[in-house]
């Protein structure tokens, strides 16, 4: 098969790049390759020198030095010479009788020794492919170099450590374990400093960075093994991994669970409104089973069987007279048929039984959907219901406060909203909760840990901003009396990546960015972040529905006052029976009696009822 291959070549004229380095590298990456005949004159070399050593990016050329085997010695030692990296592309064609050598130079740091990588061999009549893997791949040993490596002791998630002999060390989280992980892969150990506070990156006024941005931007360190979140300012000044994971600002706020209130989580099950008209209800049945035996007594009085008795087994009967029992038996018998406790009693005529049998199936029906949905609604204390869905409701409580870990980067976020003409769409809600909610109070609102955090969300009226990963890991750490009362709100605001920090034009980035390629697509960085947030939920149903002696203390409260509600009546009724017995007594004292014989007998009415109390 014949292919037809059209190269561009664009001469460069050797003294314009000693003369003018930045169009001669301008000029060579526009191209992209550059194939120099080497002639070990002092013209090449200081053409390779200005190409390849000093500031710019020489790893955008790929350099070609066509060569002899006598150049070998001379050409290797040259580029040894230079100020070059892993990320740098020189090869050296090396021509023989009847073939042609492709050989790769790099160094894995500029103070390693140089490496030669044999690749390919044309003949006259075929191309021999010698390793055919990648770049990454074939430069992916880095011989046990050291790395300097920089972090902080902010988030035990992404960066955990322990005293150990006297000194601080990383033993662990998602951001450690990674780099940890690169060192095992590409073959280099790890020289870790770990700064104090929180030291991520703040930018001075002269353009240069505190914390760990800044030891990367003063060539102090290689690489962090702490996150860095993305900002287009640190972006001018450092270069970053591929994006590990995407993070967002959520905000997390107080919710009673379904046993703070002792009181109110009876009513759970009924409405008000319900009460009243199931109240309503048993009065309206009592009245009209009241009219009904009231109509049935007047029958039997007109039709003179006031001696009229049924021993059938309690059936309700009058004598005829002049008084009348009351119409709080009748409510009493209603109001348990209503709660499904019955009634020794049965009504004299078919009216009253239909008012009866009503009074029952409305009180069966209402203990079925009242046990039901209370039943429903404790099983259900895993869904439960914050004061407001978003920042935007917070926004309408006056009463609230809110606040977030102090230096945390959201205030680089409220100062970046500040300086833009038109920010992004979550700049309008997180400025009004910073004046309105956080900046009356700065000094309370602004804490110092996400523990502290959650402890004034627990206490009510305080939202906290937080990013969710963080957050959600050290929620998991707390107490469950604490944790349990943490609502954590859906939406997100201020997304970003985090990812490991980099030099400025790091010549490792590539390979470190196939590294953590590979490692994410075996499901190792998704491992880390299940084994560390393994205790995320600490609230499960059982536990959020343990009830205790305080918790149900309304139960025992409505017991109570029902045993005082009854001796306060038998009180009343005490002192009510003997002010009756005194003034009958008073009255038949002042009575005269004309007919011994005759005796006044009050025509009264008897309730011939079992009631129950």
């Amino acid at each position: 098969m014949k292919l037809d291959i059209v190269v561009r070549l664009t001469p460069v004229d050797q003294t314009v790049c000693l003369r003018d380095r930045t169009t001669c590298l301008r000029t060579m990456i526009d191209a992209g390759t550059v194939v120099l005949m080497w002639s070990d004159s002092g013209t090449d070399r200081r053409v390779i020198e200005t190409v390849l050593s000093g500031p710019g990016r020489p790893d955008q050329v790929t350099l070609m030095l066509v060569t002899v085997p006598s150049q070998r010695t001379a050409v290797h030692a040259l580029v040894a010479e230079l100020d070059i990296s892993i990320g740098t592309d020189v090869w050296k064609a090396e021509v023989h009788n009847d073939s042609v050598s492709m050989t790769e130079l790099y160094k894995p740091c500029p103070s390693c020794e140089l490496v030669s990588h044999r690749t390919a061999r044309w003949s006259s009549d075929r191309l021999e492919v010698l390793d055919p893997r990648p770049r990454q791949e074939r430069r992916g040993d880095l011989g046990g170099i050291t790395l300097r490596a920089v972090g902080v002791k902010v988030f035990p998630i992404y960066t955990d450590v322990e005293n150990i002999n006297g000194t601080v060390q990383p033993v662990g989280g998602v951001f450690f374990e990674l780099a940890s992980a690169l060192a095992s892969d590409l073959n280099f150990r790890l020289n870790i400093t770990l700064l104090e506070g929180y030291a991520y990156g703040k930018r001075r006024p002269d353009g240069t960075y505190t914390g760990m941005v800044g030891e990367l931007q003063a060539g102090r360190a290689d690489m962090t093994v702490s996150e860095v979140s993305f900002t287009n300012e640190r972006e001018q000044v450092i270069d970053y991994t591929q994006t590990v994971s995407v993070i967002s600002r959520r905000v997390y706020v107080h919710i009673p669970t379904v046993l703070d209130s002792w009181l109110a989580r009876y009513s759970r099950g009924i409405s008000a409104g319900m009460v009243a008209l199931s109240l309503a209800a048993v009065v309206l049945l009592a009245l009209t089973h009241r009219f009904c035996e009231r109509i049935l007594a007047r029958a039997q009085e007109d039709g003179r069987r006031e001696d009229w008795k049924d021993t059938d087994g309690g059936r309700m009967f009058l004598e005829v007279a002049e008084g009348e029992a009351g119409l709080a038996d009748t409510l009493w018998i209603m109001l348990g048929l209503m709660l499904q406790q019955g009634a020794d009693d049965s009504p004299s005529g078919l009216s009253s039984r239909v008012a009866f049998l009503s009074c029952l199936l409305l009180g069966l029906l209402l203990t079925t959907a009242y046990s039901a949905t209370l039943i429903s609604f404790l099983s259900s204390s895993g869904s439960p219901r914050p004061p407001f869905a978003d920042l935007q409701g917070l926004t309408k409580m006056p009463d609230w406060s809110a606040g977030w870990k102090e230096g945390e980067l959201i205030e680089n976020v409220l100062d970046w909203c500040a300086l833009r003409d038109n920010p992004m769409p979550d700049c309008h809600t997180l400025t009004a909760v910073w004046n309105g909610h956080v900046l009356p109070d700065k000094r309370n609102n602004l804490v110092q840990s996400y523990e502290e955090g959650f402890r004034k969300v627990a206490r009510g009226n305080y939202a906290f901003i937080a990013p969710n990963e963080a957050a959600d890991y050290q929620l998991s750490k707390m107490a469950p009396e604490i944790a349990c009362r943490v609502h954590k709100l859906e939406v997100e605001y201020a997304p970003g990546g985090i990812a490991l920090g980099l030099q400025n034009n790091s010549p490792y980035k590539e390979l470190f960015d196939q590294s953590l390629q590979r490692l994410d697509e075996a499901g190792v960085t998704e491992k880390l972040y299940r084994s560390i947030l393994r205790q995320r939920e600490v609230c499960s149903p059982q536990l959020a529905s343990a009830a205790t002696l305080l918790q149900t203390l309304g139960a025992f409260l409505l017991l109570l006052a029902g045993m005082v509600s009854s001796g306060l009546m038998l009180l009343a009724e005490r002192l009510h029976s003997r002010a009756k017995r005194r003034r009958d007594a008073d009255r038949n004292h002042k009575l005269p009696i004309t007919n011994p014989s005759i005796r006044r007998i009050p025509r009264t009415i008897h309730l011939q009822i079992k009631t129950w109390y």
